[in-house]
């Protein structure tokens, strides 16, 4: 008989902040199992870099050090026990990691729409795409860099739902890089810039002058 578990520093949790995260996999074999076990550790089903297996009496074990990342958040983390001379000594066990980090952030222009063909009168639409653990309290939209405040003007508006912000029936007075900010409890992060260049009709500026005649002059 054999039996695999794994021993987490902090638990199975880690924040990704560049901080080693450690495991310690041990497999309890009888101690006539002989030769040792090997193991092998995979982080979602990618080998992962391990110390040696150490084999102590009735006892084989391996560590796992490695930097941990956002996408870590949820990828399943096993280790799988061999026997070099019987295939049948075969056990995996696993676990899933919780990775704790602050908001990464995308801002994309909507679907459907083509950002170089976006005249005056459409209805234009952000995505604020939001990665974060714990999930983000709040998303705040910008143009260049002041916050947008919801409005409504007759048939135009501005409107802000959760992770979109809307455009109804733009003008050229719109124009401009916009981006978003998201924060949780681990910190806030802004997103990269989205330009908005709203194309208008030609439209005649008139100018007036003041012209002073003295009489009898051309």
């Amino acid at each position: 008989m054999i039996e695999a578990h794994f021993i987490f520093r902090s638990g199975g949790c880690a924040r990704a902040s560049g901080v080693r995260f450690v495991t310690r996999n041990s497999v309890a074999t009888p101690e006539s199992t002989n030769p040792s076990l090997n193991c092998i550790n995979c982080l979602s089903s990618v080998n992962v870099h391990q110390t040696p297996t150490i084999t102590r009496t009735g006892t084989s074990e391996s560590r796992v050090v490695w930097l941990v990342q956002a996408e870590d958040n949820q990828r399943k983390l096993s280790c799988t026990a061999t026997n070099p001379r019987n295939h049948d000594y075969v056990l995996t066990n696993h676990t899933l990691l919780t990775v704790f980090h602050p908001p990464i952030v995308k801002l994309s222009i909507g679907r459907g729409l083509n950002p170089s063909a976006i005249k005056e009168g459409a209805d234009v639409y952000f995505t604020c795409h939001v990665l974060a653990n714990p999930p983000a309290s709040r998303t705040v939209f910008f143009h260049e860099g002041t916050k947008v405040i919801p409005q409504r003007n007759g048939d135009s508006g501005v409107f802000v739902t959760g992770d979109s912000l809307v455009l109804q029936k733009v003008t050229r007075g719109v124009s401009g890089r916009y981006s978003c900010k998201a924060t949780n409890t681990l910190g806030s992060h802004t997103s990269n810039f989205v330009p908005l260049d709203v194309l208008y009709e030609p439209r005649c500026v008139i100018r007036s002058r003041v012209l002073t005649v003295t009489p009898g002059t051309t």
